[in-house]
């Protein structure tokens, strides 16, 4: 055996630990397709929080205009009898809580508009249809026109009756 200093240097070899890292790596190609997996399972989230929330809006939408209907019925209830047929296509804008504004006041926080429809139905009772628009101000009161006119049903129009009958003592 030649000595040390003759003998031809070889790399050195690599150990057990280095081998096995080598093989854990991911190639470029892993790695972009994993990116891609989470990517769609992502996208798939987003569009579903998208629906949802659409849904909580319209839920609330919906909420908001059965409060705004039921207020009305309610204030129409504490009139005297004879005065309900006046109240006939009184229009009333509402901030996004349903509170009614009062008239003059800025369209800009209103989110809904309703109008009252009252039609005697002889002495004794009132057909009330409450049309709540969750759109503000004139844009409420003009979907409302079109669908009192039967142009053509608005979806943000929603309709709420009622019968208010007089009950003889």
């Amino acid at each position: 055996m030649p000595p040390r200093s003759l003998r031809r240097s070889q790399p050195p070899r690599p150990s057990p630990n280095q081998c096995r890292d080598r093989r854990r790596a991911f190639s470029l190609v892993e790695v972009t397709i994993a990116i891609g997996v989470v990517s769609l399972g992502l996208l798939s989230v987003v569009a579903l929080l998208s629906s949802a929330s659409q849904g909580a809006r319209e839920a609330t939408s919906y909420w908001i205009g059965q409060q705004i209907a039921a207020r009305a019925v309610g204030d129409l209830q504490l009139m005297p009898w004879h005065e309900i047929a006046a109240t006939d296509s009184r229009t009333t804008i509402h901030d996004r809580e349903g509170r009614a504004l009062p008239s003059g006041h800025p369209v800009e926080p209103a989110e809904f508009t309703s109008r009252i429809s009252v039609i005697a139905d002889g002495p004794h009772a009132y057909d009330v249809v409450v049309h709540v628009a969750s759109l503000p101000g004139p844009l409420g009161a003009e979907a409302i026109d079109r669908l009192r006119s039967g142009q053509g049903h608005h979806p943000q129009v929603r309709t709420y009756p009622t019968r208010l009958a007089r009950l003889e003592k």
